[in-house]
């Protein structure tokens, strides 16, 4: 897991704060499951995308964050998670990955274990 510490003016209160740290998986829980051997023949990650190719079935995973609004305070708590997504959701994010970003909505599920939730 990575964190990250940074200052940031709130915009509701004006003042600036010190952000809470940012929690961030390397990679999604099933391919931390894998094997070395099994990740060198049937996976391919990057820091934001891994595919992980079975004889049946192709799973397909995109980093992004997790943002947990706290009660009574003027930040949210991010959390660098991955989720599992459709083959045409994963073409379509990935072709449009260095673009300037578009409001777009996608369907994905969690593919780490969150602690506590």
């Amino acid at each position: 897991m990575l964190w990250k510490k940074k200052r940031k003016r709130c915009e509701k209160c004006g003042k600036v704060h010190d952000e809470l740290p940012a929690i961030g998986f390397d990679a999604p829980f099933y391919y931390s499951e894998l094997s070395e051997e099994e990740k060198n023949e049937m996976a391919e990650l990057s820091e934001d995308f891994c595919v992980i190719t079975h004889p049946e079935q192709t799973d397909r995973f995109i980093r992004v964050v997790l943002k947990i609004p706290l009660i009574d305070a003027c930040e949210e708590f991010d959390y660098g998670i991955w989720v599992s997504v459709s083959e045409k959701t994963f073409n379509e994010y990935k072709d449009n990955f260095t673009k300037e970003p578009e409001p777009k909505t996608y369907f994905g599920m969690i593919s780490n274990e969150l602690n506590d939730y």
